[in-house]
């Protein structure tokens, strides 16, 4: 080059920047150096080596004086055994370094600098829980969600995270359109996941059948006191009601009462007689019809006052009746029945603590507000049998569905104005293996004397397909219909494959939300198997995982303190090349190894470990090494070579971008173990034991590095193995001799 360009390396005294220090000396830079520490290895190659902790602010302006370019290597790291034991201590160190590295910079005018790095749904989309149908911004840990194999599965963790760019609209026949990040993956009908950005109008994505495995059988009920004494008092049918009524201290008159009017409620009592109500198919349908017609008011002095109302139909009141009387043994002379002044009704009505407030508790939000629109069913009911399910679906249809027939065609539909409530029935309707299209009508607006009145939205659900048709048909009617024609949607073994209609994007700046799923990572939004989304965990716990590309990153989900830093870091560098144009660029490093690296003590990587053990064991004569976890984790090995002919390839590039800089070969540490032993000569036996594994899988997708530098890791893991195994095979040599190899003083 006509001119030295003049160039700092912070973390020179490190295995990557003591390599990389060697590397741009050779290719005619002036080099200054920073670390903590000189080399440990070697005599460092850089004109200058200075020892400053760059935590602090004057080390960083003294550090970046005078040079043009910066390559940022310094952090506080090592092997997956510090990392895992020193998250505190991670992300307080680095996140220092970066902000004051990066400020020093721009405040001495540097020009480019390089910054090593390693490598969701909107707020108001509906994510599938046992309590319902719940705003993904309003998941908790510990909530059970519907995963896409229909179980239920508990949240660990959740995520809020700040996003700006392109979100993907993905449109369904019968559903709400479902906004994401691009990189979220669904669930496709040949039982893979699919990247939101790369799904298809071919593509076929599952709706699970929810597997409730456990269900509720019965319900308790809580009587006045006074009731209970009436259940004793049957139970034990006293013949003296004088003694009796002294025994259990109550006024003779009332038991009196009791005693006259035996075989009837009497009239100081609530009509519930029942402490344990079963939850089968008659009390379904009896709730169901109060989720349609049915509310709770005030009586005289609080009580609550159930209501039923209904048009002319006298079936549905016959029938009302009757369930209140076979399922709470509520006899019909308690139960009042009026027509409604100035209408075509009558309404059924009863004053029941016990029932008013089952009613509260189990069918409405918990708002305090009792109208149609807060209806809501309880945890327990949604979660009740299948038997009460089917009669609660009938019920409901008897009050507030319809149906409409024709020689051709028939049309079944649920109406609600609560939304929550018409995704639990979905879901309800799920689990009874039918499904349905979501229908939302707008309110309407009417104007009375100058003044706007707004009614309220309403939700429709529509069963399509021949089979969830018949299906519904069956369970209201009691009877088989062949159904000749409806929309299309497959139904497959335990799920059903929704057909994407329609992709497109827009763009967004604001907050979106994700979650962790015990021991299955995904979870459904409007019924839509999804799964979670620097790189998210759930990305990397495959042994067989999908290499990663840059835009994997995010929404943001790293495993560990590092990974959070190391995305902090790389959006610091972003805002400062847009806010103070100095040209930055980001290096996400994919499992770097070599010889001059550090090999023991608990800070080194994976390669460097295992050529230690292998090593260690072979000088030993023994064969025995020991590896963490089954050993069946995967990764992908980058040799220190490639890795800083990487760096200096992409800081002399245009490409301001986070970029991947690894080997794309993938093996498993058993593997890796196996190619060792065979450099060393020996043959090992390997015992796995409880350790700190990190992520289970994580291979670099390299299309993008192929693309902006035209140019991937050459030199093979094999080759790059051989140097690494015989330089830590020496320096165990010199350890156990007690001979030390280099050393280097700070004078």
């Amino acid at each position: 080059m006509d001119k030295q360009t003049r160039v700092l390396v912070t973390g020179a005294g490190g295995f990557i920047g003591s390599h990389l220090v060697t590397y741009l000396r050779e290719k005619g830079f002036w080099v200054r150096g920073v670390d903590l520490k000189y080399p440990e290895f070697s005599e460092t190659d850089a004109d200058e080596f200075e020892i400053l902790d760059l935590r602090r602010w004057d080390n960083c302006l003294q550090a970046t004086r005078s040079v043009e370019e910066v390559y940022a290597l310094a952090a506080d790291m090592g092997g997956m055994g510090f990392i895992s034991a020193h998250h505190a201590q991670i992300l307080h160190n680095n996140s220092l370094i970066n902000l004051h590295t990066l400020e020093a910079a721009k405040t001495n005018g540097i020009k480019r600098y390089l910054y090593t790095s390693s490598a969701c749904f909107i707020a108001g989309t509906l994510v599938m829980t046992r309590r319902g149908s719940v705003q993904i911004e309003h998941i908790f840990a510990g909530d059970e969600v519907i995963t896409h194999t229909g179980e239920f599965k508990k949240v660990s963790d959740t995520s809020e995270t700040y996003f700006e760019g392109d979100l993907i609209t993905l449109k369904f026949n019968g559903l709400p359109e479902i906004e994401c990040t691009p990189n979220h993956r669904f669930f496709t009908s040949e039982n893979k996941w699919k990247r939101a950005d790369e799904l298809t109008k071919d593509d076929e994505i599952v709706v699970p059948i929810p597997q409730n495995k456990e269900v509720i059988d019965f319900v308790d009920f809580t009587l006045p006191v006074l009731n209970l004494d009436y259940i004793d008092f049957v139970s034990a049918n006293p013949t003296n009601i004088s003694a009796y009524s002294r025994e259990i201290g109550l006024p003779l008159h009332v038991v009196g009462r009791w005693h006259r009017r035996q075989g009837s409620v009497a009239k100081n009592l609530d009509p519930v007689l029942k402490t344990k109500i079963k939850l089968d198919k008659d009390f379904g349908e009896l709730v169901g019809i109060f989720m349609a017609e049915g509310w709770v008011e005030k009586y005289k002095e609080g009580r609550p006052k159930v209501t039923f109302a209904f048009g002319e139909e006298p079936e549905l009141i016959e029938r009302t009746t009757e369930l209140l009387e076979k399922t709470l043994g509520i006899p019909k002379e308690k139960v009042r029945k009026h027509s409604v002044r100035g209408q075509k009704g009558f309404k059924l009505q009863l004053v029941s603590e016990v029932l008013g407030n089952f009613f509260i508790i189990n069918c409405y939000d918990g708002s305090g507000v009792k109208r149609a629109f807060t209806k809501q069913l309880s945890p327990t009911l949604l979660n009740s049998n299948l038997e009460f399910l089917k009669g609660f679906v009938k019920g409901f249809w008897l009050g507030d569905g319809s149906i409409r027939e024709t020689e051709t065609r028939t049309r079944i539909w649920f109406s609600s104005t609560s939304r929550s409530f018409i995704w639990q029935l979905r879901t309800i309707l799920l689990q009874l293996g039918i499904y349905t299209s979501v229908q939302i009508r707008k309110p309407n607006i009417t104007e009375i004397n100058g003044r706007k009145l707004y009614g309220k939205e309403s939700y429709h659900l529509y069963p399509v397909g021949k089979e969830s048709v018949s299906d519904c048909y069956r369970l209201l009617f009691d009877r088989i219909k062949t159904i000749r024609f409806s929309r299309s949607v497959e139904k497959e073994n335990d799920r059903f494959l929704l057909k994407v209609r329609q992709i497109s994007k827009r763009q967004f700046k604001g907050f979106v939300y994700n979650m962790e799923v015990e021991d299955d990572h995904s979870y459904t939004v409007f019924n839509v198997a999804a799964h979670n989304c620097i790189y998210p965990e759930h990305l990397q716990e495959d042994v067989n995982v999908t290499p990663l590309k840059e835009s994997d990153a995010y929404p943001a989900q790293p495993q560990d303190a590092y990974g959070w830093e190391k995305l902090v870091s790389e959006i610091l560098c972003m805002h400062y090349r847009n806010d103070y144009g100095i040209e930055t660029r980001t290096v996400r490093f994919h499992n770097i190894f070599g010889e001059k690296g550090t090999w023991k003590d608990g800070r080194e990587k994976a390669p460097a470990a295992m050529c230690r053990k292998i090593a260690e064991a072979k000088l030993a004569g023994k064969t025995e090494i020991e590896i963490w976890g089954d050993g069946e984790q995967t990764r992908s090995f980058c040799y220190i070579d490639d890795c800083v002919e990487g760096i200096y390839r992409l800081m002399r590039s245009d490409f301001h971008e986070p970029l991947n800089l690894g080997q794309d070969r993938m093996i498993s540490i058993n593997q890796l173990a196996d190619i060792i032993a065979e450099i060393a000569g020996v043959d090992i036996t390997k015992k796995h034991i409880d350790g700190p594994q990190g992520v289970r899988g994580r291979n670099s997708d390299n299309t993008k590095l192929r693309e902006v530098l035209g140019w991937e890791p050459e030199i093979s893991l094999e080759n790059g193995l051989m140097k690494t195994y015989r330089w830590i095979e020496e320096q165990v040599r010199s350890r156990d001799s007690g001979v030390k190899q280099f050393s280097q003083n700070a004078g």
